[in-house]
C-alpha cells in the first residue's frame, strides 16, 4: 500500500480536548500490507502507553473449487469508503480500543493473498480481540463490497460454462 491508496480516517480531538481513538480504513486494488496497518495502531504512535494488545484479522481467499484462481472484488469506493469508516467508529464506539485500522483490497485477489486486514490495539487482549471480531462482522454485513469467483477457464474438470455472478461479500 502507498500514498496513492484511497483512505480515510480520523484522528481529531473532541470539543474536550481529548486524543479520539485512532483510526484509519484504506481500499486499494494493491497488495495489502500487514505491517502497514499494526505499526498504525502500535503505542508508537499514542500519546500514553495505553496499548497492552494489538489483534489483527486476514482474510484469505481459499480454494473452495478445483477450478477457482482468484476472487475478483468490486465496490462503489465513496460508500465503501464511508462505510469502513462507520464500522471503525462503531468499534471504537463499542469496544476499548486505542486505535483501529481496516485495509480491504479491490480488483483481482489470487488465492492465498489477503482481500482484507484489520488491526485493533487496546489495553487488553480481550478488548483488542473483540475488537477485529466485531469489525470483520461489520465490514460483512454493511460494506458494498461485492465479490465474484475467477475460474480456471482451461479447466477440463469445469461442468458449467456459466459465468459466476457477484456476491455480496459474505
Amino acid at each position: 500500500m502507498n500514498n496513492d491508496d484511497e483512505r480515510s480516517g480520523n484522528d481529531d480531538n473532541d470539543d474536550n480536548g481529548l486524543l479520539l481513538v485512532r483510526q484509519k480504513v484504506f481500499l486499494t486494488s494493491l497488495p495489502l500490507s500487514l505491517s502497514t496497518l499494526v505499526d498504525f495502531v502500535t503505542h508508537q504512535h499514542l500519546p500514553t502507553t495505553t496499548v497492552g494488545a494489538i489483534a489483527t484479522f486476514l482474510g484469505i481467499p481459499r480454494r473452495d473449487k478445483a477450478d477457482l484462481v482468484a476472487l475478483d472484488y468490486q465496490a462503489y469506493r465513496p460508500m465503501a469508503l464511508k462505510k469502513l469508516s462507520d464500522v471503525a467508529v462503531r468499534v471504537a464506539r463499542d469496544q476499548t480500543v486505542s486505535s483501529i485500522a481496516i485495509a480491504h483490497r479491490i480488483g483481482t485477489v489470487p488465492l492465498g493473498e489477503a482481500s482484507i486486514i484489520i488491526a485493533a490495539s487496546a489495553p487488553h487482549r480481550r478488548e483488542a480481540l473483540r475488537a477485529v471480531e466485531q469489525a470483520i462482522d461489520l465490514v460483512k454485513q454493511t460494506v458494498p463490497i461485492w465479490k465474484k469467483e475467477r475460474l480456471n477457464t482451461s479447466s477440463s474438470s469445469s461442468s458449467s460454462s456459466r459465468e459466476p455472478s457477484w456476491l455480496a461479500n459474505e
